[in-house]
């Protein structure tokens, strides 16, 4: 990712977005920008989940190599299901996290070697028929078909490697080919309820803050994580600089498009009432979010040590 006209990139960087914007992200069509979520007061949100990211994140002048194999997404705020669904795994609670796609293929090939080596014994059975068929990773629905962003024959490939996840990674693992084979989906449910003040007036839960919980140190100096804004019951959201319509459900099916920035105004776009004081309430919204730390290269210093490391004939312990 580019954060400026300077060149300042960072070849790891994760960050969240919206199903229908990944393709023009990765096409460059689309800019990135932190993800800002709004819910008005009342609704209850369904979050699908899409995890991605590759397994590991690799070492570099940062940080050290870490496993990234299962992400969540805990909300701080609205209300959810707090055995299943904090987006963590804490105390008694579930592990509520989405695996990579290169976990999903890892386990798979662990699961169907220990059924050839344990035929006889205890095979783990397929879940799918209760037989001892080799389990094999699907596309993902949506991801998957991606047009020009996956190849589509994967799991063809995958049976070609004989199941070997190792071997499919290094042949076919790379982005843009079949990286996202396997990749998982996960449900989770927000609602946003009201709060009164003493004066009976709902000011609603504010500013609300989300982001991966399984690898926090890793991942919040990296960008994953995004806002969810609660929004005046009953209101409509347009973009401030094209009016365009946000969270367009005749439009888009991901709850898009959305922004940082927006024009909250009642449904019919006129005046919206909080308080009941007769004053119009209606505002335009700019929402900025910061990271305490942020890694980055100059242009051209990441691929020139690349260059220098492998003119040294080392391999990298990066990923580019």
């Amino acid at each position: 990712m580019v954060f400026n006209k300077l060149g300042y990139h960072y070849p790891q960087q994760r960050i969240l977005t919206l199903w229908e914007d990944v393709g023009a992200l990765l096409d460059k069509k689309r800019s990135p920008e932190p993800l800002v979520l709004r819910m008005n007061t009342f609704d209850c949100a369904m979050y699908a989940h899409t995890n991605l990211i590759p397994k590991d994140f690799y070492m570099d002048d940062y940080q050290i190599t870490t496993p990234t194999d299962v992400i969540g997404q805990h909300i701080h705020l609205p209300k959810w299901d707090l055995t299943a669904g904090d987006g963590s795994a804490n105390g008694w609670n579930y592990e509520d996290g989405t695996f990579s796609p290169g976990m999903v293929r890892e386990r798979i090939h662990a699961i169907n070697k220990w059924n050839e080596i344990h035929q006889a014994e205890s095979p783990v059975p397929n879940p799918y028929n209760n037989s001892s068929d080799p389990l094999v990773p699907k596309a993902h629905p949506y991801f998957g078909i991606l047009a020009g962003h996956q190849e589509s024959d994967c799991v063809k490939l995958w049976n070609v490697v004989g199941g070997d996840s190792k071997a499919f990674d290094k042949q076919y693992g790379m982005p843009g080919v079949c990286d996202w084979l396997g990749a998982r989906t996960t449900l989770q449910r927000w609602f946003s309820d009201p709060i009164f003040n003493a004066g009976g007036v709902n000011r609603g839960l504010g500013i609300t803050f989300t982001h991966d919980h399984l690898g926090p140190s890793t991942h919040q100096q990296l960008g994953l994580y995004a806002t969810m804004l609660t929004e005046p019951a009953g209101s409509l959201w347009r973009n401030n600089e094209t009016g365009e319509l946000l969270y367009d459900t005749a439009a888009r099916k991901d709850g898009g498009p959305t922004s940082w920035q927006a024009i909250i105004t009642n449904k019919n776009g006129k005046a919206i009432d909080v308080d009941s004081d007769g004053k119009d309430d209606s505002h335009r919204e700019f929402f900025l979010q910061y990271g305490d730390f942020q890694h980055a290269y100059q242009k051209d210093h990441f691929m020139a040590l690349i260059k220098k490391v492998l003119s040294n004939q080392q391999l990298p312990k990066v990923s580019v």
